[in-house]
């Protein structure tokens, strides 16, 4: 039977070494993108500056991708600033938009994604209307409740 290994700090410490090195790879290539990083933050300049809150992130593997986190509060979908904030992100050329509801006990909200490249970056926006769950224009209405059979297990043995 052969010795199992047991761990030890060398291994501990191997491991984050390793996490650490790819994080600096991965940092390294997103520096290298900086200018065209720079590009697409100033090409959606505007779409940033409609909504209230804007944030983002980046992942880096092969080639960079942004993320683009847009969030306006709105009290109805049918608004003005909701079709102004749409306008603007349709003409920056995104090549594929789709929309989901969220609708909760507590929030309701409707999302717009984007996808796109833009000077050899990948660029995923989403757009996010807050509503109030009991709005005049828009609310939250509750369409039925929902029963599931979930199968519950227990270990036995015999």
């Amino acid at each position: 039977m052969a010795k199992r290994k047991t761990l030890s700090v060398s291994s501990i410490l191997a491991v984050k070494r390793d996490s650490i090195r790819s994080i600096r790879r991965d940092l390294k290539r997103a520096e290298d993108s900086r200018a065209f990083i720079a590009a697409v933050l100033s090409m959606t300049a505007d779409l940033q500056r409609a909504v209230d809150s804007v944030s983002a992130d980046i992942t880096v593997y092969t080639s960079p991708r942004l993320y683009l986190y847009l969030d306006a509060k709105v009290d109805s979908l049918k608004g003005e600033r909701v079709a102004k904030i749409l306008e603007i992100a349709e003409s920056l050329g995104f090549d594929e938009a789709r929309s989901s509801d969220y609708a909760s006990e507590w929030s309701a909200s409707r999302s717009f994604h984007y996808d796109g490249t833009f000077f050899g970056v990948n660029v995923s926006a989403v757009v996010r209307f807050e509503l109030p769950t009991e709005g005049e224009a828009c609310k939250r209405v509750q369409v039925g409740t929902e029963i599931r059979e979930v199968p519950k297990y227990e270990i036995r043995c015999a």
